[in-house]
C-alpha cells in the first residue's frame, strides 16, 4: 500500500510539472526568440514599465550604480535611448509621465549636519536631462525637515506626481534612518508643491512607519504601502487627508498568519488597485511557517472599503500550491475586469533549478484555465532563476526575472490562449 501511495503522489506531481511547462505555443512569438528574451550586462532588474504603446523600461542596480534600459517592442535593446540604451544615473525610483518624460528620485546618503533632500530628475523621451525642469533638469523636494528622503513615488492619471518618505530632525548614524514621520508631497508635472494637497503641498502619514510602494487609486486617491513592523495599506484621500473610510481609520492591515501555522510572506513594494479601489496582494505562503519552505502562491483580494472581500477564492484568499515543490510570489498585476496574474519562481521537486513561474487567477480568484496550461506556466532558461517583476499590456504579460551570470530573463505571454 505504501508503494502504491507513493506512486500516486509522484504521478500527480508529474502530471503537475507537465501543466506548468510552457511552450512556443502560449509565447508572443513576435517577441524574443519564440516570446523570451536573454538579456546580459544589466546587473539586477527590480523594476518594469510599459513605455508608450509597445516600449518597456527596466531598472537595474542600486543607488548610485543604477540605470534604465528601455527595449523596443521586441525586446531587445532601444540603442536611440541615452548612451546606447542605457542611461546611467542614481536613483531610487523611477515613474512615467503621460507625455513620456521619466522622473528619477534619489536622495543623496546622509553624512552630517548639512541635512537631505529627495532630489528630482525629469528625462526626455531619448534619455537626455530636460534642462527645462528645475535647475538644469533637476530640483529638491522639500519634505518638511532638516533630514528628508524620498522612498516611493507615482504618477497620477492628470500628470501630477506623489512622493512619500521619511522627514525629521536629526537620523540614526548607524543605520541611516530619519528619526521622525513618513511625510507624502503631490507636485505637478513640472515639480512645483500643489497647494490644494493638505495645505502646503504635504501632509503627514502617521499610522505609517516606512513607505515602500505608491499606487494611484480612482478618483485622485493614493495607495500608500507601509512596509514597517506592521504591513499596511493606507488610502490618502484627493485632498491628502488619511481616508477614514478606508478599513480602520484608512488603514488596513494585512495579516502575516492566515490559517496558522499557515504563514504569509509578502514581496515588499507590490500590489494591484483596481479601477473601484479594490486592492489585490500577492504573496508567498508556507504552510508550516517556515519563511524558507513557500509551497503555495495567494492572491488576498480587498473591497473598495478595505474589507476583505469574501467572495473571491477561499474566504478572500486565493491559493495555488504545488505538491513537492517550492513557489514564490515576487509581483501581481490586474486587469480592469479583476483578472490577477502573478510572477514569481518554482522548484519542481524541491531542489531541483528554479523556474520563472506565473499564474493567472480570474474574477473569482479561480485558476484562469486559458492562461498557460491550465492557468499556470513555468520557463525555464537553464539555470537558477528568480521571478521579479511584471506588468499587463494590451492582453499580454510581461515577464521579468534573473539568472546567475547575472542576466536579465524576459517573457512575453498572452493573457489568454486562443485555440
Amino acid at each position: 500500500m505504501k508503494r502504491g501511495g507513493d506512486w500516486k503522489r509522484w504521478a500527480a506531481v508529474a502530471v503537475l510539472v507537465a501543466g506548468l511547462l510552457v511552450s512556443s505555443a502560449v509565447a508572443s512569438a513576435s517577441f524574443g526568440h519564440r516570446g523570451k528574451r536573454v538579456i546580459s550586462h544589466l546587473g539586477i532588474v527590480w523594476d518594469a514599465l510599459p513605455y508608450g504603446r509597445a516600449k518597456t523600461l527596466l531598472v537595474s542596480g542600486l543607488g548610485a550604480e543604477s540605470k534604465i534600459t528601455r527595449l523596443r517592442a521586441n525586446g531587445s535593446v532601444d540603442r536611440a535611448f541615452g548612451d546606447d540604451g542605457h542611461v546611467d544615473i542614481p536613483l531610487q525610483r523611477v515613474a512615467v509621465q503621460p507625455d513620456g518624460g521619466i522622473l528619477v528620485l534619489f536622495t543623496t546618503k546622509l553624512t552630517g549636519g548639512e541635512g537631505s533632500d529627495p532630489v528630482l530628475t525629469r528625462l526626455l523621451p531619448d534619455g537626455a536631462v530636460d534642462a527645462s525642469f528645475g535647475h538644469a533638469g533637476s530640483l529638491e523636494v522639500d519634505l518638511g525637515d532638516r533630514y528628508d528622503e524620498g522612498a516611493a513615488m507615482t504618477v497620477l492619471p492628470d500628470g501630477k506626481i506623489v512622493i512619500a518618505g521619511r522627514s525629521g530632525p536629526s537620523f540614526d548614524p548607524r543605520t541611516g534612518v530619519i528619526l521622525g514621520d513618513v511625510v507624502a508631497a503631490r507636485l505637478s508635472g513640472r515639480g512645483r508643491l500643489d497647494r490644494s494637497f493638505g495645505g502646503d503641498g504635504r501632509v503627514f502619514v502617521p499610522p505609517a512607519e516606512e513607505p515602500t510602494a505608491l499606487k494611484p487609486g480612482p478618483g485622485g486617491t493614493v495607495y500608500l504601502q507601509d512596509g514597517g513592523s506592521f504591513r499596511r495599506l493606507i488610502r490618502l484621500t484627493r485632498n491628502g487627508r488619511v481616508d477614514d473610510s478606508y478599513g480602520q481609520q484608512g488603514t488596513v492591515t494585512i495579516p502575516f498568519q492566515v490559517e496558522p501555522p499557515e504563514t504569509f510572506f509578502l514581496p515588499q513594494g507590490d500590489f494591484a488597485v483596481l479601477p473601484d479601489g479594490g486592492v489585490m496582494v500577492a504573496a508567498s505562503l508556507s504552510s508550516s511557517g517556515d519563511r524558507y519552505k513557500h509551497d503555495k502562491v495567494a492572491v488576498l483580494r480587498l473591497r473598495p472599503n478595505g474589507s476583505v472581500s469574501s467572495a473571491y477564492g477561499n474566504g478572500g484568499l486565493a491559493r495555488v500550491g504545488v505538491p513537492g515543490g517550492c513557489l514564490a510570489a515576487s509581483g501581481v498585476a490586474a486587469t480592469a475586469d479583476g483578472r490577477a496574474v502573478v510572477v514569481g519562481s518554482s522548484q519542481v521537486p524541491l531542489g531541483s533549478r528554479s523556474r520563472l513561474a506565473a499564474f493567472a487567477l480570474t474574477p473569482a480568484g479561480k485558476l484562469e484555465r486559458r492562461f498557460g496550461r491550465g492557468g499556470r506556466m513555468t520557463i525555464g532558461f537553464g539555470g537558477w532563476v528568480t521571478g521579479d517583476d511584471l506588468f499587463l499590456r494590451r492582453g499580454r504579460a510581461l515577464l521579468v526575472g534573473g539568472v546567475r551570470g547575472p542576466k536579465t530573463l524576459l517573457a512575453q505571454v498572452p493573457l489568454v490562449r486562443h485555440r
